[in-house]
């Protein structure tokens, strides 16, 4: 099984210099070959794609600068734009907006990838990169005995904070005990989570929360001058929206961990937050449309799926997605569609007279849905 082990690295000023110097080589290593990939097909239909690493001994005889950037890194670049080419072709497969890859400014290349040749784990709390020497890292969890180090990310934040990603192979861990329980729940904005059973998780809405104090902070950043003293000191911005991110993705996991401790099947929608917000573009203003991307965006469903996905893999439970469709609008009692709006908080069934919360009638609907389909599942 393949994990990642997230650890916050502290540089010296002297790293932090090597690493700056290191990454805009990287950052005009990346745009020099897809340049030459560009030129190459206009001029003859060729195509260097597969051929970025071979280019690099030639490369660094005419770019001395090169040779101060360790080689494992530099052949990161190239499989970088190498995997961004292959997803460019994968989605014109697929129908998809295909976004050719394109040139990496200043801000966008703040990363290192390094293989387990060019780093390594000196002793706890120490680690060594290639051409930046032994830095100090909070290990603030062991990575599992017999496991493999494939490679790793020494990256730096918008704070300015650095951290290092390193990707293990590790051993299967063990299973956890039955619990015979199964579970199914709507996600919602006002509600973040609605079990079938009636529990119910608040949104903890931590953009809402901090944006009065970010609209604030973006008001006295657009009334510095560009490239002002002051306006290279004012990182405040960037550490509200990190502190934003670090709260919500806390609150992810803490909450996907409970529910795989306590369940052996999970039943969710496959939401589709594309084609959702699509629709409601259609019937909101565009005031309203801003605030329900802003809150769809703060929910992350996408990301907690994801987190419950590999959390009960790895745990040996069951995770069911069925189709969100008319989930909300069908009566869990009799099963007539009863139509809704967004405002419509409560469930009423001219039919069969039930009366209940929208989000608890849409948990029951995809906790029947995925009863039916589990079978088929497991």
């Amino acid at each position: 099984m393949i994990r990642v082990f997230r650890y916050r690295v502290y540089l010296s000023k002297a790293q932090r210099r090597l690493f700056s110097e290191q990454s805009e080589t990287c950052r005009l290593l990346y745009n020099h070959l897809l340049a030459l990939n560009n030129e190459s097909y206009k001029r003859d239909k060729t195509s260097l794609v597969h051929k970025f690493s071979g280019l690099l001994p030639n490369l660094k005889k005419v770019e001395p600068r090169l040779k101060q950037v360790g080689a494992q890194v530099s052949q990161d670049v190239c499989k970088r734009l190498d995997f961004a080419f292959k997803n460019f072709f994968c989605r014109i497969k697929n129908g998809e907006d295909p976004g050719f890859p394109r040139y990496k400014s200043g801000h966008r290349q703040v990363s290192l990838g390094f293989t387990n040749q060019s780093f390594r784990i000196v002793e706890k709390n120490k680690i060594f990169f290639f051409k930046i020497g032994i830095v100090k890292f909070k290990q603030h969890r062991d990575i599992p005995i017999r496991s493999k180090i494939m490679r790793s990310t020494l990256k730096q934040s918008s704070s300015g904070k650095f951290f290092v990603s390193i990707v293990c192979e590790v051993p299967d861990s063990k299973k956890l005990p039955k619990t015979n329980n199964t579970t199914a729940f709507d996600l919602g904005l006002i509600n973040y989570l609605t079990t079938h059973e009636g529990v119910v998780i608040k949104n903890p809405r931590h953009l809402t929360q901090k944006l009065t104090e970010l609209k604030k902070t973006q008001s006295k950043l657009n009334k510095e001058k560009k490239r002002s003293p002051k306006k290279d000191k004012l990182k405040k911005f960037q550490k509200l929206h990190e502190k934003i991110k670090n709260q919500r993705t806390d609150h992810l996991h803490k909450l996907s961990r409970k529910i795989v401790n306590e369940n052996d099947v999970i039943i969710l929608e496959d939401l589709n937050i594309k084609n959702m917000l699509e629709k409601e573009n259609e019937k909101l203003n565009k005031k309203q449309n801003r605030g329900m991307h802003r809150n769809i965006g703060d929910a992350s469903w996408s990301t907690f799926s994801s987190m419950l996905s590999y959390k009960a893999e790895e745990a040996g439970r069951v995770v069911v997605k069925v189709d969100p469709r008319n989930t909300s609008k069908m009566c869990s009692g009799c099963g007539v569609l009863v139509p809704k709006t967004l405002k419509d908080r409560v469930h009423r069934c001219p039919s069969c007279g039930l009366v209940l919360d929208r989000d608890l009638n849409a948990a029951r609907n995809i906790y029947r849905l995925g009863t039916q389909s589990k079978a088929l599942v497991t």
